[in-house]
């Protein structure tokens, strides 16, 4: 059973550039659900807005950890609700 998660729209302005950047947290998420090596694992929905954590178990021991301070699933998806 796979987890579907919406698109998210946070954003942070740069102090030095006045820039809007993406969030330090989206970035790694979309850098993680974009490694097409993983596929199997979390990718992309069918029209690209959302994605799909095929394997929640695999995707929190063999990914999280590359990306982010924890293997936790549950702080990655309350982390992601609050944007």
């Amino acid at each position: 059973m796979g987890v579907l998660v919406s698109s998210c729209e946070g954003m942070l302005v740069t102090m030095e550039s006045n820039q809007t950047v993406p969030a330090p947290f989206l970035i790694k998420t979309y850098q993680l659900v974009d490694d097409n090596s993983t596929d199997d694992i979390v990718s992309w929905g069918e029209d690209g807005s959302t994605f799909v954590v095929w394997r929640p178990p695999e995707f929190a021991r063999d990914l999280l950890p590359n990306y982010f301070k924890h293997n936790n699933f549950s702080s990655f998806v309350r982390q992601l609700n609050t944007y």
